[in-house]
């Protein structure tokens, strides 16, 4: 028989562990944790904070988590080992939950929380700059979000034009191409969650919004609150905060994208428009006709060819 080598023995025990039962809960077990439910704790040796997100499945597949060894490789270990999430970056939430006013932190105006503040890690905490309404507030509050990334296909659009315009128009071809493909899910601990936009046909024509090649949910949003009195303008998040959490996931769950169209040597779509070239209205309007066609044309095949994915509760 031929020996395992050291390498493979160990995948294969990550493996076992990672499909092996955590446990069972009686009906009376005591209190129920959610999948994704998350937990926060500091740590002490680290001088930081750490979320541990109980596992969640996506169809049937733990998501990850980046941890990092000790010689700063990035290795994915599985929520089902209950790995930490750092959490080093942090915005100044606006609004503030009425929960938190009501505890001193001042609502202030509605500003974006993302852009207001700047992060920088000193000694292994997180120091952060600017104050909201310091002036009034008894209490400071800072937040961040956990995200569940689902990576896939992106959708990538070429557009050739030919013509030379005037009365002889232009001719325009769109060809779809898929890069990447669907890869295990995994969670990251972000300051501020910004919802994936799906691009319309005009952003993807004009190339201002991209196709992000993954789809996302909030796990949780984490709050920090300060120590009474405490309104220093360099704030450093450290074990005198207390968290809050607030879920944004409660089942497992399951996705899916639409299958993706492959045509070996396909041409595309293909449409020529005609120009006015200086003619009556009446013509204009048979060739605004045209274009109208041609739009929807190219909307029907670029929404029948997009690769974005969705989730539901199982």
């Amino acid at each position: 028989m031929k020996p395992f080598s050291a390498a493979v023995w160990n995948r294969m025990v990550d493996e076992l562990k990672r499909w092996w039962p955590l446990g069972f809960e009686g009906a009376d077990a005591g209190v129920w944790r959610h999948p994704w439910f998350t937990g926060v704790s500091w740590n002490g040796d680290e001088r930081r904070w750490e979320a541990r997100v109980k596992a969640g499945f996506v169809n049937g597949v733990d998501p990850t988590v980046g941890v990092v060894q000790r010689d700063g490789s990035v290795k994915a270990v599985g929520l089902t080992e209950v790995p930490a999430v750092p959490l080093v970056s942090f915005r100044v939430p606006s609004p503030v939950p009425k929960f938190f006013v009501a505890l001193g932190v001042q609502a202030g105006p509605a500003v974006d929380g993302g852009a207001l503040l700047e992060a920088a890690q000193i000694g292994g905490a997180v120091a952060v700059g600017g104050l909201l309404g310091a002036a009034t507030s008894t209490r400071l509050l800072r937040a961040c979000d956990l995200v569940l990334h689902q990576p896939r296909p992106k959708t990538e659009l070429d557009i050739v034009t030919d013509g030379l315009g005037g009365a002889a128009g232009t001719g325009a071809q769109f060809r779809v191409r898929y890069v990447g493909g669907v890869g295990r899910p995994f969670v990251r601990a972000t300051s501020l969650y910004r919802q994936v936009v799906t691009g319309d046909l005009a952003s993807l024509v004009q190339g201002t919004l991209t196709d992000a090649g993954e789809d996302t949910r909030l796990v949780a949003t984490v709050f920090f609150l300060g120590p009474e009195g405490v309104l220093n303008e360099e704030v450093v998040v450290d074990e005198t905060w207390t968290p809050f959490v607030q879920h944004g996931l409660f089942w497992n769950l399951a996705w899916s994208s639409p299958g993706l169209v492959y045509v070996p040597d396909s041409p595309g779509l293909r449409f020529d428009l005609p120009l006015a070239g200086g003619v009556a209205q009446p013509v204009i309007n048979q060739i605004l006709s045209v274009v109208n066609d041609a739009s929807s044309a190219a909307a029907q095949f670029l929404a029948s060819r997009r690769a974005e994915g969705r989730f539901w509760s199982v």
